[in-house]
């Protein structure tokens, strides 16, 4: 049973548990780590670090793995074993950017397509590679879903295509009560494909499951 470095990216809300995010230290690659359960979620007590805390961006935790665990929709996922994480230290912001950056995807594309979603035919078809992929969004602009007052979204663009995603973790902006916040910052998006969604034809929809500020002048 292989022990991981990982950096974590994204801890998001998930099915009533957490779903989680990170960087492997020794190869570079994007991994999500799961529970053994139908959607992998990972409860509460499982992303509690070995001190007490819980587990957040910029974390560099030692992770215990049973197994990889691919599915056609996400092929990173590997199974996590029920050893406490352990923290290793936490990275500056400008330490992460030093590791983000090469793994920044340009775009326009996002797991093969230009919208919100990859279809399941799309998924089947495609041999899907990714469900994990790091963006950089310059300026992005953060709003209320219009259909759901409770969730926050990001409108951003990549190499000119616009995206808007619902954000999956708890997140400042926009405060309550106001409509929009316009970023002039720039971020690192941990953009996720979610589970196939039975109302929606079992279309899989692209998530931002972590956001981290860029420091100026990076």
């Amino acid at each position: 049973m292989p022990e991981i470095e990982m950096l974590c990216i994204a801890n998001s809300r998930k099915y009533g548990g957490r779903c989680v995010a990170g960087v492997r230290r020794d190869d570079r690659s994007l991994i999500r780590p799961v529970s053994d359960t139908e959607h992998g979620s990972l409860n509460e007590s499982a992303c509690q670090l070995d001190n007490g805390h819980p587990l957040q961006q910029l974390d560099v935790v030692r992770v215990g793995l049973s197994g990889h665990d691919p599915r056609p929709h996400q092929p990173e996922n590997w199974i996590v074993t029920d050893r406490p994480w352990k923290l290793e230290r936490q990275l500056t912001l400008r330490e992460a950017a030093n590791v983000l950056e090469p793994l920044v995807v340009e775009g326009p594309d996002l797991f093969g397509t230009s919208t919100d979603r990859v279809t399941w035919d799309e998924i089947q078809e495609s041999d899907l590679q990714a469900s994990l992929a790091i963006v950089k969004a310059v300026a992005p602009t953060f709003c209320w879903n219009q259909w759901d007052p409770t969730q926050r979204r990001a409108e951003f663009d990549l190499d000119g295509v616009p995206y808007e995603l619902p954000i999956t973790f708890d997140f400042p902006y926009p405060a309550e009560g106001e409509p929009i916040h316009r970023s002039q910052a720039s971020w690192y998006f941990t953009i996720s494909l979610g589970e196939p969604f039975a109302k929606q034809g079992d279309d899989c929809f692209k998530l931002i499951a972590g956001a981290i500020e860029i420091p100026a002048g990076s």
